[in-house]
């Protein structure tokens, strides 16, 4: 109930209240990774990254030493590492994070480019490293059009991943 009080609050723009909804969700259910995702969003929105990040770790390490532990939460908590750490700058944390994250669910849209502008900037070679899942073509065709003009000589691959983000 409270996990569902602090999610209503937050929607209204009580971001107090649904701060300490949350903490009480998480002293009744220590480890209910659903409030520590949304605690650890408000935190950030809040413009508290440190503990966001925190948060999430911890979450994170709840669920990885979980037997039965469920992968779309652990890629949201990858994925929200990954955004927030390449935000400040901690580039090879958020490569880390993302690489995770799509060793778990490589059929992410959004990731993979994400990901290899990461592992672009990081000077990480080769740019398409190896993602079980993830065919080097499906990689090649995730590229973004300026990491294109970095990784490929070729004028209709280039062309194509301009194309694919028109």
């Amino acid at each position: 109930a409270w996990y569902n009080l602090a999610v209503v609050q937050t929607q209204g723009g009580g971001d107090d209240g649904a701060e300490r909804a949350y903490h009480k969700s998480l002293k009744l259910r220590p480890g209910f990774t659903e409030s520590q995702l949304g605690l650890g969003a408000l935190l950030e929105r809040k413009r508290r990254p440190d503990e966001a990040l925190a948060l999430w770790r911890e979450a994170l390490d709840l669920l990885d030493a979980a037997p039965s532990a469920a992968p779309a939460l652990q890629v949201r908590l990858l994925n929200n590492i990954g955004r927030l750490a390449q935000a400040r700058g901690d580039l090879p944390q958020a490569e880390d994070a993302l690489l995770r994250s799509l060793q778990l669910e490589p059929k992410q849209l959004l990731i993979v480019p994400q990901w290899l502008d990461l592992r672009l900037k990081l000077c990480a070679w080769p740019v398409h490293g190896f993602v079980p899942g993830l065919s080097e073509t499906a990689l090649w065709h995730h590229t973004s059009s300026l990491a294109m003009l970095s990784l490929s000589d070729d004028p209709a691959r280039q062309l194509a991943s301009a194309r694919r983000e028109v």
